[in-house]
């Protein structure tokens, strides 16, 4: 709740507006019907244009989602000087990054320079803190309590309570199992000849 306020506050006040676009910054000049001036994600002045942008807004915090990824997110997290948290989401079940291991002491400046670290899982902590040790704050990916919650009415096309429906919400990454429910639904249409995926 506290972050959607910030991030309407900013919005409303900011002159230029930013956009988090997965995890890249988009600079846009608002103007009327048009945005111009985009700092593109990668280029030979990122870091210029990081810092002039850093000068210009005058930063409290900026929030860096995988702030040791190629090419924006590290630059970021190697350049500015506001204090600046970094959120982690990866895991990875073999438990091996051969760059990490290869560029350690490039990745380790960026996160070494990193205010606050946040992992949005225990998995995703303990991955990244395997090769980069610190505290890391535990906390998931939000969701709307106040969209999602079971008090909610019910959307009048899903009302009927005969009709056994699924929806799968998630990209299209095998750890989200989408796969398993693809093999599994005709055994669930098998119990359920109403359910619809």
């Amino acid at each position: 709740e506290a972050a959607g306020k910030l991030a309407g506050a900013v919005r409303g006040n900011l002159e230029p507006a930013f956009a988090n676009l997965r995890g890249a910054v988009a600079y846009l000049r608002q103007q009327p019907n048009v945005m111009a001036d985009a700092l593109a994600s990668v280029g030979w002045w990122l870091q210029r244009k990081l810092r002039a942008l850093e000068d210009e807004c005058q930063f409290d915090v900026v929030h860096i989602h995988t702030p040791i990824d190629p090419v924006l997110p590290i630059i970021a997290a190697r350049t500015l000087r506001t204090p600046m948290v970094g959120t982690f989401h990866t895991y990875v079940s073999s438990g091996k990054v051969w760059p990490y291991d290869a560029f350690k002491p490039y990745f380790r400046s960026a996160a070494d320079r990193l205010t606050a670290r946040v992992a949005v899982s225990p998995a995703a902590r303990d991955f990244i803190s395997s090769y980069f040790p610190g505290q890391y704050e535990v906390i998931p990916n939000g969701v709307d309590v106040q969209r999602f919650h079971p008090d909610v009415p019910a959307i009048d096309a899903f009302r009927n309570v005969k009709d056994f429906r699924i929806v799968f919400v998630g990209r299209l990454d095998p750890r989200k199992g989408l796969k398993h429910l693809l093999l599994a639904f005709p055994r669930v249409r098998a119990e359920f000849p109403a359910a619809r995926l």
